[in-house]
């Protein structure tokens, strides 16, 4: 068993939660870990990401950069639709509907798994690849009324 990897999956009840889960997961992986990769498929939800970060004034402060690789080796945190050619972070928030290329150069994954079904067909089978890695894999229900915690 891979014991330096361990995987979340976040399972929402509504698509109006992966805003603030994402917010969520991001700020417990940069406490926990400092320097975050968010990656996603979609352009449009990096952009609310940004956008939420950047008016974040009741939370912490999160440096982090947009798609930018001139600043991907000094920012803490990179939002972005594709996987680096050299990944520097400890931690991933993987948006995306696929797993990334070499999962083990993090020491923690979290996952968001919509309520579509393709997308939770797809989490599924990064569900798969992780535990055929042996990764440590856990999961639990983001309930509409619950925070993060």
């Amino acid at each position: 068993m891979n014991m330096s990897t361990e995987v979340e999956f976040l399972l929402l009840e509504s698509n109006g939660q992966w805003l603030s889960s994402s917010l969520a997961s991001l700020s417990k992986l940069y406490q926990e870990y400092e320097r975050v990769l968010v990656i996603s498929s979609q352009r449009q939800q990096l952009e609310q990401l940004d956008e939420s970060l950047w008016h974040n004034s009741a939370g912490q402060f999160i440096p982090y950069s947009l798609d930018s690789e001139c600043y991907a080796n000094s920012t803490s945190v990179l939002l972005t639709t594709k996987q680096p050619e050299r990944i520097r972070f400890k931690a991933l928030l993987n948006l995306s509907d696929s797993a990334l290329l070499a999962p083990e150069q993090f020491r923690a994954i979290i996952e968001i798994v919509p309520v579509d079904d393709k997308e939770k067909e797809a989490a599924r089978e990064r569900y798969k690849t992780y535990r055929h890695l042996g990764y440590k894999i856990s999961h639990r229900a983001i309930n509409i009324s619950e925070e993060l915690k």
